[in-house]
């Protein structure tokens, strides 16, 4: 297992399936709400969040998860699922 994406809607287990995962395979854990914001819930710039995002891609092994249908992560969303 190289590359996992995990999506879903906002309390369905997401983070949690990602976090145990990770445990589990040994493999780093990523959560786009950390890309996508800072502390606070402030938004990231596109520039930003685009940089972080191909930043993860181009590692051999990770596991990303996060919603795929509000706005904010529409566009990582077709990154990632290219990456996989």
């Amino acid at each position: 297992m190289k590359r996992v994406m995990i999506v879903g809607q906002p309390g369905s287990g997401k983070s949690t399936l990602a976090i145990r995962l990770g445990e589990a395979t040994g493999l780093p854990v990523f959560h786009m709400d950390k890309i996508h914001y800072l502390p606070g819930w402030v938004e990231r710039s596109a520039t930003v969040k685009s940089a972080m995002t191909r930043e993860i891609h181009a590692m051999e092994h990770w596991i990303f998860e996060g919603p795929w249908r509000t706005r904010p992560y529409q566009t990582s969303f077709i990154m990632r699922l290219h990456a996989v």
